[in-house]
């Protein structure tokens, strides 16, 4: 069970950056969900990695960087899918959100998400607050898979070439402007992966699960490097990471628990950040803070100030 102090929960200026109570609130229920994704992991043997920001704020920090807002961990493809398989596991206040269990057709997300809500509607919860540590906003902490990428060329513009249109087409479920031009690609698919659309299930959900399958194609004998595969399509190869750095895990501190970062953390920092030790101030790449319009509509209905 984790422990949080009331010193931890007043406002603090670290690297001369304000945090302010209601962040900390917010700091303290994702380290709560951090902290029962890391024991679920623990009882099933799945390794998961502190990533991107979250991993420079564990080395650089030992903890949140002081101008960021959320938790971000990524699993190799394998340990991915197990945590989805045991995820149910997880208490009742908690919910995974991801394409393998979006029976709607709505998630539209490559990702897997664990968050601290369970409704249909956010409302104020005096007893919920209480479980978080105050804060009453829904809180949440993304999980990234991993995914080998071809060494050999042409596989691996194959594969780039599948997912892209897989990709593009899940993108694109909502604003088809010729429905025959959309099923004509999607026929295309079909024929290059093998198997066949069912009509008798929401279609989103069987595109983003064909992008997956075809992200999680490659065995690790046959690749150098892998990464999350949506990078390759909405950003370039250049910050590609090689497998070698996440062959193992290791404990870093992260504010007043642990956490599991990847043995090649230094290497991968670098290739993201180039010199990550060196402070650049700002904040999270969404909108800062995440919780902006949660806090507006309960200041709205008079709960907040």
């Amino acid at each position: 069970m984790i422990e949080i102090t009331d010193e931890f929960l007043t406002e603090e200026t670290r690297c001369g950056f304000v945090i302010s109570k209601r962040m900390k609130q917010a700091w303290a229920a994702e380290l709560k969900i951090l902290s029962e994704i890391d024991a679920l992991c623990k009882k099933y043997n799945i390794t998961y990695f502190a990533e991107v920001g979250t991993l420079l704020g564990a080395v650089r920090h030992h903890g949140f960087i002081p101008w960021d807002d959320d938790i971000d961990l990524a699993m190799k493809r394998e340990d991915y899918m197990k945590f989805l398989s045991v995820a149910h596991e997880l208490p009742s206040e908690y919910r995974v959100k991801s394409m393998y269990n979006d029976v709607t057709g709505t998630y539209r997300q490559f990702h897997a998400v664990v968050e601290n809500f369970v409704g249909d509607k956010l409302e104020w919860d005096n007893e919920r607050n209480k479980k978080f540590f105050g804060c009453p906003f829904i809180c949440a902490i993304d999980i990234f898979p991993l995914d080998y990428i071809p060494r050999d060329e042409n596989a691996r513009k194959m594969v780039k070439l599948l997912y892209n249109m897989a990709y593009v087409l899940a993108g694109d479920y909502d604003t088809r402007s010729s429905e025959q031009e959309y099923y004509k690609d999607l026929a295309v698919l079909e024929a290059h992966c093998g198997g066949r659309f069912s009509t008798d299930a929401p279609l989103r959900p069987q595109i983003y699960q064909l992008a997956d399958r075809i992200a999680a194609m490659t065995s690790e004998a046959d690749a150098d490097d892998l990464d999350y595969f949506p990078k390759m399509v909405i950003g370039s190869e250049n910050g590609i990471r090689k497998k070698e750095w996440y062959k193992d895990s290791f404990s870093l501190p992260f504010e007043m628990i642990d956490i599991q970062v990847p043995s090649g953390a230094d290497e991968a920092l670098t290739k993201h950040y180039g010199d990550y030790k060196s402070f650049v101030k700002g904040t999270a790449g969404h909108d800062y803070p995440f919780y902006k319009e949660q806090e507006e509509l309960f200041t709205l209905q008079g709960f907040l100030k």
